[in-house]
């Protein structure tokens, strides 16, 4: 993704994407994300020959999968220099 400013680029970003010829899920899976409390946060996930509600024991079949998300840590609790090992702080 382009980034205007380079400032804008986020902190951390991760990314996975997985597909199948098919796929059966036993049991419902339980999925979630979650990030600290602090600084700036973004999800985003696409599926296809996939729904949003899974059904146990139901087969999908070429299914595709992508999920991203970034984040920006708020820089009010950056580690200090010190913290950094870049000495003491003046």
């Amino acid at each position: 993704m382009p980034w205007e400013d380079p400032r804008d680029r986020p902190d951390v970003e991760i990314g996975a994407w997985a597909s199948a010829d098919e796929l059966t899920f036993h049991q419902v899976p339980e999925v979630r994300t979650v990030f600290g409390e602090d600084g700036e946060a973004t999800v985003e996930s696409s599926r296809e020959n996939l729904p949003s509600e899974i059904a146990p024991g139901t087969t999908h079949r070429r299914i595709r999968a992508h999920y991203r998300a970034v984040s920006r840590v708020d820089p009010r609790q950056a580690p200090s220099e010190e913290e950094r090992g870049g000495g003491p702080a003046r």
